[in-house]
């Protein structure tokens, strides 16, 4: 059966090489995005070659967005999509500034780069980078497994994304509706993205100085409502990444330091308590000599030890020249905790 054009699109986006570099190419133009928005931010100036760059940075965006747009099986769906909304509020604007200067119509320019400065939200693309690590090293175990990982690196970005978007947006309402009255009153200037990042994390941490505080009705607003939010989301992330970094297994973390002339052989493979209490009982028995009475066995399993396997690896007789390891021996970091270039041997159990 002769599949359509869009089937065929949305195949080569899935699984193809060209696709997958796009997409990486995607998420550092995000962050290099949310990088400039910074810079223009903070020097208070637009230089010539940065805006270009911009520009072109948002014709690759919206190119790419179209593409997908093409492939989607529901297009409808697909526009709903979160992040593809923030993908339409940050390009559309930048994309009608970029017709005016091409046409030469700068009436409606004042406007446009008011809507440009939501350009800030473009940072919740960087979730996507997220996937695309994690897909890239899919079995990669750190701080106890592929999973923990997932929600640990998931946890801090998506700490990250909710302070930037708030600072953000309270620098571009304060920057707008803030009463110029009231700004000289409070002697205060034009807010740059460190101060509203400053305000937004001492008052989310509830430290609240006092230094900065909103002006315009609708700061205070953004404020009332980022402090609930606060209280729901960042309260909750930061407790899920305590948790998840002191709560892992000491066996992911844990690595094998030779000593002295003590040599090493490693064991890994297909195995229980059973099976592994064997292999130490033969590997250790008094009839092979002292030369191996005085070597190191490192078993290297994928999976948390049981119960029984801990209570085999604390057995007097195997207590002092046995070590475990939580890792996959497909990985080079995990093989490289072991000293597999070290040891005298590699026994694989089945």
């Amino acid at each position: 059966v002769k599949r359509s054009i869009r089937v065929q699109v949305a195949d080569w986006l899935a699984v193809s090489p060209a696709a997958r570099i796009i997409e990486w190419t995607n998420g550092i133009l995000s962050l290099l995005s949310v990088l400039m928005y910074i810079i223009q931010d903070l020097f208070d100036a637009i230089d010539s070659e940065l805006a270009t760059a911009q520009e072109y940075m948002n014709l690759f965006f919206a190119a790419d967005f179209l593409l997908h747009l093409y492939a989607a099986e529901s297009r409808s769906r697909y526009i709903f999509n979160k992040y593809v909304i923030v993908d339409i509020i940050t390009i559309v604007p930048t994309l009608i500034i970029f017709f005016f200067k091409v046409t030469g119509n700068s009436g409606q320019r004042t406007t446009m780069e008011i809507l440009q400065s939501f350009n800030f939200l473009r940072v919740v693309r960087l979730i996507k980078v997220q996937h695309l690590v994690l897909r890239e090293n899919n079995n990669a175990r750190e701080y106890g497994g592929p999973n923990v990982r997932r929600q640990l690196i998931g946890a801090l970005i998506k700490f990250f994304v909710v302070l930037f978007s708030f600072a953000g947006a309270y620098l571009t309402i304060e920057n707008e509706f803030a009463p110029t009255s009231m700004l000289k009153r409070r002697n205060r200037g034009r807010l740059t993205i460190i101060d509203c990042l400053y305000f937004v994390a001492t008052t989310v941490s509830t430290v609240g100085y006092g230094d900065l505080a909103p002006l315009s009705v609708p700061g205070k607003f953004l404020v009332s409502i980022m402090i609930m939010t606060a209280l729901a989301i960042i309260s909750d992330t930061l407790n899920q990444i305590v948790t998840l970094i002191t709560s892992q297994s000491p066996f992911a973390r844990d690595s094998y330091s030779p000593s002295g002339l003590a040599k090493h052989v490693v064991v890994c493979g297909k195995f229980d308590s059973t099976s592994m209490s064997e292999f130490l009982s033969e590997f250790f028995h008094p009839d092979h000599g002292s030369r191996d009475q005085m070597c190191h066995v490192i078993i290297l399993g994928q999976d948390t030890p049981d119960l029984t396997m801990r209570a085999l690896l604390d057995d007097e007789r195997f207590f002092t020249h046995t070590k475990y390891l939580e890792g996959l021996v497909m990985m080079d970091k995990d093989l490289e905790r072991a000293r597999v270039e070290q040891a005298e041997c590699v026994f694989i159990l089945t």
